[in-house]
């Protein structure tokens, strides 16, 4: 497997239990961090997406690729939701393959304690996953509210590169600053998203 057939096998298996098919879908978005296909081969053009809806037969949606990192797939669901919530499209299919397990084999090279920024590369694997969002008539199926924020400041916490030195890619994070960020910033997440629901915290369960 790599990035590309895990994620289109995510694709398939998503749309095997769906109501549509693959000709049908709309907009395809691609959030996937690694971009390898054929092993580590490395794809920087043409999109991902475009590979996938290729993959997939679908010749009519629109596509394209995303990158957030640990949140890509919800950001993703956060953007199919916005265009089909406007109605520029009925459906979005939000696809990711990571084929990462190099990071944690190259971590593995380097970590000689506890403190290493490479540590977190040991917590990586490989996966595909996929969602196919649509309209609902029903309340009952909408999002209650949708928050996310991104702290780009803060976004040299976790690198991830393209080895120079072995096959694969390499992570480094300085994981006691990630840890005290999102402490810091989430209160304010979290209230925002409960106003948008019309909730208190006291009504979450």
């Amino acid at each position: 497997d790599d990035s590309l057939s895990l994620a289109v096998d995510a694709a398939n298996d998503c749309l095997k239990y769906s109501a549509y098919k693959a000709e049908d879908i709309e907009m395809i978005i691609c959030c996937s961090i690694s971009k390898y296909k054929n092993g580590l081969n490395h794809v920087y053009e043409p999109a991902f997406s475009m590979l996938v809806k290729q993959k997939l037969g679908n010749k009519k949606a629109l596509i394209f690729d995303i990158s957030n990192a640990c949140a890509g797939m919800m950001t993703g669901v956060y953007i199919a939701n916005n265009y089909i919530s406007r109605g520029v499209v009925k459906n979005c299919l939000v696809v990711s393959g990571e084929y990462i397990t190099g990071l944690c084999r190259n971590a593995i090279k380097n970590i000689d304690s506890a403190h290493h920024p490479e540590i977190a590369s040991l917590t990586v694997g490989d996966a595909g996953a996929a969602v196919i969002l649509d309209k609902t008539e029903s309340t009952n199926d909408n999002f209650f509210a949708l928050e996310m924020v991104t702290l780009s400041q803060y976004s040299n916490l976790c690198l991830g590169y393209q080895s120079t030195s072995q096959p694969g890619g390499v992570m480094k994070t300085q994981m006691k600053k990630i840890h005290d960020v999102s402490i810091e910033n989430a209160p304010f997440s979290i209230e925002s998203a409960l106003k948008k629901a019309g909730l208190k915290m006291g009504q979450i369960i």
